[in-house]
């Protein structure tokens, strides 16, 4: 399944994907999109954005590109329930979210642009923790997910060090935020 785009963002906008996936899009046979955006419009105070269509599949990396102001995080706080789109729906896994079920809330994760977003007095692995006690309470499901934190980590080369997010380099706040 490929990046399937349609509608606009702003002026100077794109999404990319690799260009296998958006050749990959073509294809008759097109299974349900982890997720899937349909016809999104959403307007505030003189801004327009849309009517914007794409569909993400599983394990794609997509990269929304634009200038300032061109509705790149109002896509991304669309997506995750941050703003209401004015028209237009939004599927996940071929359903639409929940934006007030925990268990949907704790399958989402967001990486900010501004590398203050993280909480710099931690480590890396306290920062993980954090995470994993603010996505479920359940002490399984949290030695789960740390767990997992620490299979991404390894499969991105990142061994964080044991002093705090302050000390880090933009590169190594992204990947902490990324785990």
């Amino acid at each position: 399944m490929g990046v399937r785009w349609s509608g606009h963002l702003a002026q100077n906008s794109a999404v990319y994907g690799s260009e296998h996936n958006l050749m990959a899009a073509a294809s008759s046979q097109v299974p349900v999109a982890p997720l899937a955006v349909d016809n999104l419009r959403f307007s505030r105070e003189g801004f327009h954005l849309g009517p914007i269509s794409f569909t993400v599949g599983q394990g794609e990396v997509v990269c929304l590109v634009g200038t300032n102001g061109s509705g790149k995080t109002t896509t991304l706080d669309l997506v995750v329930g941050a703003l209401r789109a004015s028209v237009g729906a939004i599927t996940i896994d071929g359903l639409a979210p929940d934006y007030q079920s925990r268990d949907f809330l704790g399958s989402c994760g967001v990486v900010h642009d501004d590398p203050r977003m993280v909480v710099e007095e931690l480590t890396a692995r306290e920062y993980w923790r954090l995470c994993a006690g603010i996505r479920t309470r359940d002490q399984e499901r949290r030695a789960a997910w740390l767990h997992t934190a620490d299979e991404l980590a390894a499969r991105l080369d990142f061994s964080p060090p044991s002093a705090t997010i302050r000390s880090f380099s933009h590169g190594m706040r992204k990947k902490t935020q990324i785990v």
